[in-house]
């Protein structure tokens, strides 16, 4: 059963497109956790999923019942990590189908961090936590979302399996693109390409010989989903804040830019 369901979403700030995410969905019991470097859109991506940000183009669903710990951000008398597992507790206490968290253990101490990891282990909802702390992906993470250039991409496993899988994606991309090159250049060096200086036959039959190669190239780019083991991370940012949970009941948004509708309760 599908908790979240993206398609054809498209996101824009600052006149240039931040993501744009084809189709995307987290299953009932799936763990994920939200990766990528500071800037990407992961919590704009958070916000449009909680109805926050409706300036968008797409539809993106969620099916279930949810509830939110966001970041840190208000000072009261309790510590920032009191506010935090004030926040965390309220929100397991809602028993959710769905839980959304945005850097929960920012603010936490050890004994904190893994009385949560315990937690959320015992925990058999979906979670869909936005985090730098890789220590907190590979204890809970069932799967990897990596925000990167506009794009995300599913990896099986926690952060560890990330790692490896997303270098070996890099490295396969990269022999792809010498190996493009390498048979452009062949192709120019062919005693069969059109003879004549700036003749524009010849100009078109190269590309026309040089576009399968550069289907071929893109082909081998788009690696599927892989499964590895686990073992690697580099994180940490900021936390989340007072008990701001939001209960959602089958939330849906579809929208062309501003034009949305939604059903959402708003529980304090």
């Amino acid at each position: 059963m599908e908790m979240i369901k993206c398609i054809q979403l498209e996101k824009e700030s600052a006149g240039r497109s931040l993501f744009t995410i084809q189709q995307l969905s987290l299953q009932a019991g799936q763990k994920v956790g939200l990766v990528g470097n500071n800037g990407v859109g992961k919590s704009t991506f958070l916000k449009i999923l909680l109805g926050l940000d409706r300036d968008f183009a797409g539809q993106i669903e969620v099916k279930a019942d949810w509830a939110y710990v966001p970041q840190l951000q208000e000072r009261s008398s309790l510590s920032g990590g009191e506010q935090v597992w004030k926040s965390i507790q309220e929100a397991f206490a809602q028993r959710p189908q769905l839980l959304i968290m945005d850097e929960p253990t920012a603010n936490l101490d050890q004994d904190h961090q893994e009385k949560l990891i315990k937690q959320i282990k015992r925990y058999r909802g979906s979670l869909l936590v936005v985090s730098h702390d890789r220590h907190f992906l590979n204890q809970i993470a069932s799967h990897i979302w990596h925000l990167e250039e506009g794009k995300v991409q599913v990896y099986l496993g926690n952060y560890e399996a990330f790692v490896e899988s997303h270098r070996a994606r890099r490295e396969g991309q990269q022999e792809a693109y010498e190996a493009y090159q390498k048979k452009v250049a062949q192709l120019k060096k062919s005693p069969t390409r059109a003879s004549g200086q700036g003749s524009e036959d010849g100009e078109e039959r190269e590309r026309d010989r040089s576009q399968p190669i550069l289907e071929e190239f893109v082909n081998k780019s788009l690696f599927p989903v892989v499964e590895l083991k686990q073992s690697i991370p580099r994180l940490f940012h900021s936390p989340p804040p007072h008990s701001s949970n939001c209960l959602g009941d089958s939330l849906r948004l579809e929208m062309k830019r501003t034009l949305f509708a939604t059903i959402v309760r708003f529980g304090v």
